[in-house]
């Protein structure tokens, strides 16, 4: 029943599934209300707190797509309420109270708030006649009485669900007279946990005394709050108004997750498997979330920097599905996490277990990562050296600080007998110049610009010359990377750079940049057993350098440098192992390791270039090529990242001249063929004002797909026609956004029994991983406590879920005077199996 008609607009902001209105202190705690959106939907929402400031308003669906300014909302129900009937036994209906088994509403007696409320001690009678399980454990060692309430705390992967129906299916009071009813709650399953309960609750004929509630993964994660309470009110209408004896039993969510070898991304370019992050953040507590860095994120149309609130290892034995794209992006994850996929209504989140080769996931076209310019000084690190310095700079602003050099080296902790060696011959270590950097204020790249040359005793002095450029150092390490070897061994004091090739054109590349990054430092010249020539720096700084860019690994450092350097590392590692065919439109690096593979693909991805990994067999090794592919791509290939190689060189600007082709990355969305089909039609075009009206036809229908190009051209043509239109303007935003479509080749199911690990991300709730799907993060309800964290009197981890929990526990027992009895059996799942955590401790 609408109660009224005001309408509240002054919406502060959104944080995650949280609305903050301002002046809207007439609002009542619970109350439920109508959130209506500039696109003519309305959402549901109810209100969680209110202050003198704000009222917060928790949504029940998704707030994407809000626009504050024009989203308002209205009072729809003073409480959250829910129909009751003694028609709902052997019924089953959703989290909210709605019907979910293909019969019709019922009819209901009554209209009860859902919030309950604790009974009061002093009206308590003292829990005393058995209910009988079926589970000898619990009858014998912890007797389950009516009134009482008794949690099973669960480690992930153990048999809750089957405990739970088979206490749901034998559990009996004694005595013949006795009306006995089960209230089942499961928040947050499967699907398949679903099909398995209601077979349960069908095959024995529990259904016909039980009032099923189910919240499933697919549905809105606020409505979990919900359930119990809704489940609970049934509970006390059946027995403090039917006079029955009620179980009720409450099963809590699944975890969503993902194998520790995830790769994920974060926002500073920093490649990370997530176990071995989240291991990190658990290991030194939560403060350390405060200096990790954003995780790249999705806010519907391209890579965005979001913070991650909370992480989550998880205890998990069941089935694992390994998915592989076409883009040869792998990862695992369990049935119910979530992955952004195309589907006709547009994209969507499918939990993995509803995924099917085939259907595409939807993936970042550019890793959106500022970069930066690294410095010799960092990039050094421990390195037991001397650091030469180009003049007397810092030491006149030493000496300007505090007087005389040997007060700024007591206070700065220098070697003054070194410092004030010679006139010419001034010397710092690493840790030294870094210190009077802190000192005077002196940021790392300026203190950097001033090495003129690093030694390392006998093991190869290295001259920073004036023709030092990092995009230059890059292009060389590239060669290295491709065709070369970092080599460090302390032991025979060998130390060494070197580059191989049969290329004269690169071999004199190499020594030129050489030359003039590093004057005076020799170039030694060999050739192989094979006739190939080598050519090698003997320099433990250099060797330093290399490999704190990962040269002799797998290069994941290089992620964090700016697009420049990424162009001048691939063009470098093109030039010395890849490969332009003659006859194709694509360009091709190859590796043996499949590591090297995903980086490569990751830093073309960082460059808005969309890469193929594919293994193959050669010589009885396996190989591993990452293929730039399509005209319009290879084109764009050539200009920003190009070859010194004359004969790659050569290729790739006679594939600038091809005729455009696209990939099947860059198919357009399914949704766009009938979102076309509408813009022409509002438009009153027929299909032939777009040419050919069969071609037409098949690209409306989703018979045909074409590319997001052609796609716009065609709403373009549209717009020339007739102007803009709602229509196309819905056609222009699916087509705008910064993405590709990477169609799953393959999905296996795998048994596992080991940790798994997620994340909480504030706002989008998404975050990307391996080269830039688009995935859900935890939808735990402690993605709820992270957004409620803003809320005063509610902050704090584990944060509001708990304390909710308790008043809940509160709602079971026996009335005086009332023959009916509510029975609490909540089955709980510990996180990280640990018996101190909260949700153990509230009993």
């Amino acid at each position: 029943m609408q109660l009224s008609t005001k309408r509240y607009t002054s919406i502060n902001y959104i944080s995650g599934p949280l609305l903050f209105v301002e002046g809207a202190r007439d609002l009542a705690y619970g109350a439920i209300v109508e959130i209506h959106v500039q696109d003519g939907s309305v959402r549901g929402g109810q209100v969680i707190e209110v202050s003198e400031r704000n009222a917060v308003i928790q949504v029940f669906e998704e707030t994407r797509g809000m626009d504050l300014a024009k989203t308002s909302l209205s009072l729809r129900e003073d409480v959250a309420r829910i129909g009751v009937s003694r028609e709902m036994i052997g019924r089953r209906f959703n989290g909210l109270g709605d019907p979910i088994d293909g019969l019709p509403p019922i009819i209901p007696e009554k209209r009860l708030p859902i919030l309950g409320a604790p009974i009061n001690p002093v009206a308590r009678e003292k829990p005393a006649e058995f209910i009988q399980t079926g589970i000898s454990t619990i009858d014998v060692m912890n007797t389950l009485v009516r009134g009482q309430k008794l949690p099973i705390f669960s480690g992930a992967g153990l048999p809750a669900n089957e405990i739970a129906a088979q206490i749901a299916r034998q559990a009996k009071v004694l005595g013949e007279a006795e009306q006995f009813s089960v209230v089942f709650g499961a928040m947050g399953i499967t699907q398949r946990e679903a099909a398995f309960f209601i077979h349960e609750f069908e095959s024995t004929g529990a259904l016909a005394r039980s009032v099923v509630f189910m919240n499933l993964a697919d549905d809105p994660t606020i409505e979990r709050l919900m359930t119990p309470r809704a489940a609970l009110t049934v509970a006390e209408y059946l027995a403090y108004e039917l006079d029955m004896q009620v179980l009720v039993i409450l099963t809590d969510m699944t975890n969503y997750c993902f194998l520790a070898d995830t790769e994920v991304l974060l926002a500073d370019g920093t490649v990370a498997q997530i176990g071995g992050l989240v291991d990190t953040i658990v290991a030194q507590g939560r403060d350390a979330l405060k200096s990790l860095p954003p995780v790249l994120s999705w806010d519907g149309r391209r890579s965005v920097p979001a913070r991650i609130t909370d992480v989550q290892k998880l205890r998990y034995r069941g089935r694992m599905l390994r998915v592989r794209t076409t883009s040869g992006a792998e990862f695992s994850l369990t049935p119910d996490h979530k992955v952004l996929v195309d589907t006709p209504d547009g994209p969507a989140m499918k939990p993995g277990g509803t995924l099917a080769p085939g259907e595409s996931i939807y993936s970042a076209k550019r890793l959106n990562i500022p970069g930066s310019e690294p410095t010799i000084l960092d990039l050094l690190g421990t390195l037991p050296c001397y650091i030469h310095l180009r003049d007397q700079s810092l030491e006149r602003r030493l000496r300007a600080k505090y007087g005389t050099l040997r007060a700024a080296a007591e206070a700065v902790g220098l070697n003054y007998t070194r410092w004030t060696d010679s006139w010419h011959k001034r010397c710092v270590t690493p840790p030294e110049l870094r210190r009077i950097g802190d000192d005077l204020g002196i940021p790392s790249a300026d203190l950097s610009a001033l090495i003129e040359s690093i030694s390392a005793g006998k093991r190869g002095r290295l001259r920073l010359g004036p023709g030092f450029t990092w995009s230059k150092f890059l292009y060389l390490l590239g060669l290295v990377a491709s065709d070369g070897t970092v080599y460090e061994n302390h032991a025979q004091h060998v130390y060494y750079v070197m580059f191989s090739n049969e290329e004269p054109v690169l071999l004199a590349e190499f020594e030129r940049l050489a030359a003039e990054m590093f004057a005076g430092t020799p170039v030694q010249r060999h050739l192989n057993q094979d006739g190939v020539t080598m050519l090698r720096i003997n320099s433990l700084p250099l060797v330093t350098l290399a490999k704190a860019l990962g040269i002799d690994a797998d290069f994941a450092p290089v992620m964090r440098l700016g697009s420049e350097l990424v162009a001048s590392f691939l063009r470098g590692y093109l030039d010395g192992d890849g490969c332009v065919p003659a006859k194709e439109h694509r360009a091709l690096y190859t590796t043996a390791e499949r590591s090297r593979g995903k980086r490569l693909q990751q830093l073309l991805r960082r460059l808005g270039f969309v890469a193929a990994l594919r293994a193959r067999s050669a010589n009885g090794r396996v190989i591993f090529d990452v293929a730039v592919e399509g005209a319009d791509q290879v084109r764009e290939f050539a200009r920003v990242v190009g070859a010194v190689h004359p004969e790659k060189a050569l290729r790739l600007a006679r594939m600038t001249e091809a005729r455009s082709r696209f990939t099947q990355y860059a198919r357009a969305p399914l949704a766009a063929g009938s979102l076309l089909r509408a813009a022409r039609r509002g438009a009153g075009l027929t299909g032939s004002a777009l040419g050919a009206t069969t071609t037409v036809s098949q690209i409306e229908s989703g018979g045909q797909r074409t590319s997001v190009s052609t796609m716009q051209a065609l709403a373009d043509t549209i717009k020339q026609a007739s102007g803009s239109s709602a229509e196309v303007a819905a056609l222009e935003r699916l087509l705008s956004g910064d993405y590709v479509l990477d169609t799953i080749a393959a999905i296996d199911a795998v048994d596992y029994d080991g940790f798994v690990y997620d994340f909480t991300v504030e706002g989008t709730h998404k975050f990307l991983i391996e080269n830039g799907l688009v995935v859900s993060n935890c939808e735990a309800l402690r993605e709820i406590g992270a957004a409620r964290e803003e809320i005063p009197g509610r902050r704090g981890y584990p944060g509001y879920m708990y304390t909710d929990l308790a008043g809940l526990y509160e709602r079971a027992g026996r009335i005086k005077g009332k023959k009916g009895t509510i029975t609490q059996f909540p089955i709980l799942t510990m996180p990280d199996d640990d018996i101190t955590h909260p949700i153990a401790d509230l009993t």
